[in-house]
């Protein structure tokens, strides 16, 4: 195994020690803040680090020097944004436009109603728990299928409602559960009328501006981020991530990981890891691009891969076509029935305003910009 040096200044952790900051620990393979094996006070970047991203591979045990220099065996790769207060960002940065880059979250959006409180960003609190998905690849669905289960029991879309106790991932647009002055705006609103889905009661306001709170990623706390911290990407932000950018129709495709179908998106300058082949094209299906779940954990998120799963669509208490299509929201309206939303199946990828109106609830997947 390769080895380099990083020189880390570390503090001893005493077994009583009560008030520890800038702590890092193991768990499952990553990273993680919080249950330190080592407060960790500075570091000294190795040859070639970039400047906005903190590199560091550690061993798994515990750092007993003290204001030394401490041997780091390569065997794991975890990648924490310096400039971001958040652990939720994946670390590929995209272009969507040609001033501005993102990141996103790493999963998809997923609620439940009846457990927990969250802080909102008008300063109220609301019942109701807001999440990302553990693993870029869970879409609930509904018992027939998914990938999310709670204490052993499947998840299920088809039971939307105000007092559901499993977690749900499909929405109504703007449903963020702000008061933006449309009839429908809680996430488990199953209404099928497209003008209940209007902001302010105008079928031309998009969920940005004077209505920015209608947008799940602004309104909410997702998780341990406050309110404000996310946002969804707008119709042309999408467009341009998927067909302006330098090479974009390289860095998306079809594919299939840890069993689950759907389109990966990659990075601008995005480098394919050792041992991995992508192919991209139109013609591309599902069962060309297929990676294990150690693939991706180990080689392609670290590369700043992004998996968005065909999680399908719902409408009233049905949930249609799972692992055929994909459909994720943006924030822009459209007529007076449809908003645009980015939708891909075995034949289709790319911007769509039709396939139902503003009531089909669908898959919603959060970025962050990078400053």
């Amino acid at each position: 195994m390769k080895k380099f040096f990083l020189t880390l200044v570390v503090a001893a952790l005493t077994l009583f020690a009560t008030a520890q900051t800038n702590q890092y620990f193991w768990y499952q393979g990553n990273l993680m803040m919080g249950n330190p094996i080592a407060q960790i006070d500075s570091v000294t970047f190795g040859e070639n680090e970039p400047t906005d991203t903190l590199h560091i591979l550690l061993p798994r045990t515990i750092i007993k020097e003290v204001h030394d220099t401490v041997e780091i065996v390569k065997h794991d790769t975890v990648y924490i944004n310096k400039c971001l207060a958040n652990n939720g960002a994946l670390p590929g940065k995209f272009s969507v436009s040609s001033t501005k880059k993102v990141r996103f979250s790493k999963g998809n959006l997923q609620y439940n109603a009846a457990l927990g409180t969250h802080q909102c960003a008008d300063g109220t609190t609301k019942q109701g728990t807001w999440r990302f998905a553990e693993h870029q690849w869970d879409y609930v669905g509904d018992a027939t299928q998914g990938t999310v289960y709670e204490n052993g029991v499947k998840c299920d879309n088809a039971l939307i409602s105000s007092s559901y106790y499993g977690w749900i991932d499909l929405f109504g647009w703007g449903t963020s559960g702000w008061n933006s002055g449309a009839n429908a705006y809680q996430p488990w609103s199953t209404n099928t009328t497209p003008s209940d889905y209007y902001p302010g009661g105008s079928y031309t306001n998009d969920l940005t501006g004077t209505y920015a709170h209608a947008d799940w990623g602004v309104y909410n706390q997702i998780g341990d981020e406050p309110a404000g911290t996310w946002r969804t990407l707008t119709y042309d932000e999408w467009n341009y991530l998927f067909g302006s950018r330098a090479n974009a129709a390289s860095l998306r495709g079809r594919a299939t990981v840890n069993g689950v179908k759907g389109f990966i998106l990659l990075p601008d300058n995005w480098t394919a890891p050792t041992g991995i082949t992508f192919l991209s094209g139109t013609g591309v299906d599902y069962d060309k691009n297929v990676y294990s779940e150690i693939q991706w954990r180990e080689k392609l998120e670290p590369s700043g891969a992004v998996f968005l799963p065909g999680g399908g669509w719902r409408t009233s208490s049905t949930v249609y076509d799972m692992q055929s299509h994909g459909t994720y929201w943006s924030t822009t309206a459209y007529n007076n029935y449809w908003a645009w939303f980015l939708r891909f199946n075995t034949t289709e990828s790319g911007m769509s305003n039709s396939y139902h109106g503003r009531y089909a609830s669908r898959s919603v997947r959060t970025v962050i910009d990078v400053e």
